[in-house]
């Protein structure tokens, strides 16, 4: 994969290889995985961190499977494991002991965590855990045929004096599909709350909650209500032009209404309330689009206006995904904002994306994506890759069946 792009200021050019290889053995219950990247600049004037050529190795794990009664199952993993929770998509270096004993999932953990590059995780000399999971089916009440419960501890320990306590907790309750009957009025309802507790400080953190409910056949409302506190916000290309976005504790409030006009339209009406620690509260509105069209193309519209006491944003996006042939797909973004900030004062910004994917043979993909910023207030952003991707046991990857959605690179 070779990329170039400005970010710091300067621009960059390097080379990236990227790594998957997967052994599976059946017959002995084995299981083991090594996920790997290697990094050669090619430009002298790259600053660092992309001026020298360094490797990762991001998972090398080895699992064995133990089957006990019926479908109950112990497996432990040992090596360099991948996680995602609460604490963001970080690897592991230790021991995952997974056991299952009816409709009961345990899973416990230790090792030293580490960062993983493009995405939001922690670092630090330990971190331990154990997560308890379970599902009830069947249930018969109204609306509410299935309840999952999720309960976790974890004991993280950056530095030596650096030590925090977290109690991870969810709850989902469910409708199942016999009883999603679209000739009545409420036709499903789905409930969720999920979040971090710390037991030291007494708060809460990235804490969300929600309500999903379907009303006859062609009408979706939605209500939910989050608390979190980013680092550092990784955004898509779409998602740095419908919203304004800052650091520190945020709360925010949403209502969304969804409305099926055909099979193949969508056209969605969201109304949100933001305060933030910093930068004082305020209110957005959003309307969106989306149609998929005969020969597999599809268009999708969104405008957005975002109000926080001395900060603001307009935003029109629009996107166009469409395969050009059976080997060859594309995907063109373009984008409007006029934002108002209280650092560098009002900024006019417009941007494209470019992604397209070929299928060369039936176990080699090249994709070439680019995008590019134009900033009246600030310097222009733009950024250039080309990936290729070969699967040496030869499997054929139907990518260009897939609806398009968001990958970290």
């Amino acid at each position: 994969m070779l990329r170039a792009d400005n970010r710091h200021q300067t621009r960059n050019i390097y080379l990236e290889e990227l790594g998957n290889l997967l052994y599976v053995n059946p017959e002995h219950s084995l299981r083991s995985e090594i996920s790997f990247s290697l990094y050669q600049p090619i430009a002298r004037h790259n600053i660092l961190p992309y001026s020298q050529a360094k490797n990762r190795l991001y998972k090398l794990v080895v699992e064995k499977k133990l089957a006990l009664t019926g479908r109950n199952y112990a497996a432990l993993t040992v090596g360099r494991i991948q996680r995602a929770d609460s604490l963001g998509f970080y690897y592991l270096d230790g021991a995952k002991l997974q056991v299952q004993v009816n409709d009961w999932f345990i899973s416990s953990y230790i090792g030293k965590p580490g960062r993983i590059e493009d995405f939001r995780g922690v670092s630090g000399e330990l971190l331990s855990g154990l997560e308890i999971n379970t599902r009830w089916s069947e249930l018969g009440f109204a609306y509410i045929n299935a309840l999952q419960i999720k309960f976790g501890w974890q004991h993280y320990r950056q530095t030596g004096r650096s030590v925090q306590e977290r109690i991870n907790f969810a709850l989902r309750s469910s409708s199942n599909e016999s009883q999603r009957n679209e000739h009545k009025l409420l036709s499903s309802l789905d409930v969720f709350i999920k979040g971090t507790w710390l037991p030291e400080i007494r708060q809460t953190e990235d804490v969300q909650a929600g309500i999903n409910s379907r009303w006859y056949k062609n009408l979706n409302l939605r209500i939910w209500h989050e608390t979190y506190r980013p680092q550092i916000p990784y955004l898509t290309f779409r998602e740095r032009f419908y919203s304004v976005y800052s650091r520190g504790y945020q709360k925010t409030f949403v209502g969304e209404v969804n409305y099926m006009l055909t099979k193949s339209q969508l056209i969605t009406f969201r109304r949100r309330q933001t305060r933030r620690e910093f930068g004082g509260a305020g209110y957005g509105s959003s309307i969106g689009y989306r149609i998929n069209q005969a020969a597999g193309v599809r268009w999708r519209f969104q405008y957005d206006y975002l109000n926080l006491n001395t900060e603001s944003a307009e935003s029109c996006y629009l996107e166009m995904n469409t395969p050009l042939s059976p080997s060859l797909r594309a995907r063109f973004g373009v984008a409007l904002q006029e934002q108002q900030k209280s650092l560098y004062g009002k900024n006019n910004a417009s941007a494209f994306e470019l992604n397209i994917e070929k299928m060369i043979r039936a176990n080699l993909f090249a994709k070439l994506s680019s995008s590019y910023i134009f900033n009246s207030r600030m310097q222009n952003e733009y950024r250039l890759g080309f990936r290729l991707d070969y699967y040496f046991d030869g499997r054929t990857v139907d990518i260009f069946s897939k609806a398009s959605g968001k990958v970290k690179q």
